[in-house]
């Protein structure tokens, strides 16, 4: 009994095998997009298990099984130059949660006043896990994303 629930918290799906992630263990990132310029208003890091917050977002990510697959998002929102980067370098299992390793850029001072206004974003999919991401909320108000370009 102590094995299954040391075991418990990532699953491929409901009624499926249990996709078991042991303590220490990476995350294997499935897909992912980088970007610059993601029209997010402020720093966010967001885990998305849901069509509907996927939508809020302002851009593709492309497709996401959601039954399967759940997407880690993490923004620096809105930066004084595209000098600036993001990118989220390992997620692991940590006890009870899961945790990632975001890495942010910064251009040297000199660089600030170059280039234009930036939101650099990278979004991973990964496999679904009822774990807690460690500094990711599942939530998020409308307002922190701007308009999706058309």
């Amino acid at each position: 009994m102590v094995l299954g629930l040391l075991l418990a918290g990532c699953s491929l799906a409901p009624g499926t095998d249990l996709y078991t992630i042991a303590d220490g263990e990476q995350l294997p990132v499935l897909r992912e997009r980088i970007g610059t310029f993601s029209a997010i208003n402020r720093p966010l890091r967001l885990v998305i298990h849901d069509p509907g917050t996927l939508a809020m977002v302002p851009f593709d990510i492309g497709p996401v099984d959601f039954d399967t697959e759940m997407v880690l998002l993490a923004s620096m929102g809105a930066t004084p130059s595209d000098g600036y980067s993001i990118r989220i370098r390992r997620i692991w299992r940590d006890g009870q949660w899961l945790r990632a390793r975001v890495e942010r850029r910064f251009p040297p001072p000199d660089a600030l006043r170059r280039g234009k206004p930036a939101s650099p974003y990278h979004a991973v999919v990964v496999r679904r896990c009822d774990l807690r991401v460690g500094g990711f909320t599942a939530t998020v108000s409308a307002d922190a994303f701007g308009q999706r370009p058309r």
